[in-house]
């Protein structure tokens, strides 16, 4: 009985194309997976027209004057701001920051209200901004809050999950891709078998030594592409 290796020939090139398909295949749904989208700038509405404000001079004046005790929507040390035109008389404003205590003494029910709902906490005074700074602050508290763009909401998930607008899901990919590899291994198990009998019937003597070696083989090739 001969022993010949041409066989071991025709199973590396068979295992080296079947790789080189799988690769490809990698590389086709790698293309085809569109380009995560950019998620957009938050878009700002237009500011609501105020009585002679400028919202713009009146976000510098809050920053420095009102940011430590206040936020535009949420509650602090103080309330929270936007929209505080509509729970006041405009005129109200400005002996209120020029002097609150002054008029929680005079017992003004506003000013009262406030003081004990926030813990009887005093409010700097602020005599040194004119009306033009109070109507610039009340401008900017006015402004409607920014919506998130699109790309920024629930939708878009976090990478790894899945692409929106349609985008093919990585898990997806990846299960495809485990698809293939399992179809590869299983042909190269069956043309090894293949291969076998063939040699048999043409009295050719495979020892177990080499089905062994060609096993490994093909295990290394799959590792290699990997």
């Amino acid at each position: 009985m001969k022993k010949v290796g041409n066989h071991n020939s025709i199973s590396r090139k068979i295992v080296f194309s079947l790789a080189l398909m799988l690769t490809f295949s990698f590389t086709s749904f790698s293309q085809a997976t569109p380009p995560a989208a950019t998620a957009a700038a938050p878009t700002t509405a237009a500011p609501v027209a105020t009585t002679g404000g400028d919202a713009v001079a009146g976000k510098a004046l809050f920053n420095s004057n009102c940011a430590a005790c206040h936020k535009l929507d949420a509650k602090a040390t103080g309330p929270a701001l936007r929209g505080v035109t509509a729970r006041h008389a405009r005129d109200w404003f400005y002996p209120w920051i020029a002097n609150s205590s002054a008029m929680i003494k005079a017992g003004d029910p506003d000013a009262v209200k406030i003081f004990n709902e926030y813990n009887k906490s005093v409010m700097t005074a602020f005599p040194q901004l004119s009306k033009q700074d109070v109507d610039n602050i009340l401008a900017y508290t006015d402004e409607p809050k920014p919506t998130p763009g699109p790309g920024t909401g629930p939708t878009a998930g976090p990478p790894g999950t899945a692409a929106s607008d349609g985008g093919i899901s990585n898990n997806v990919i990846l299960g495809a891709l485990a698809l293939v590899m399992l179809m590869l291994v299983v042909m190269l198990f069956f043309v090894n078998n293949v291969l076998t009998k063939v040699a048999k019937q043409n009295g050719i003597e495979v020892s177990e030594r080499e089905k062994e070696c060609q096993s490994g083989e093909h295990l290394q090739k799959i590792n290699f592409w990997f």
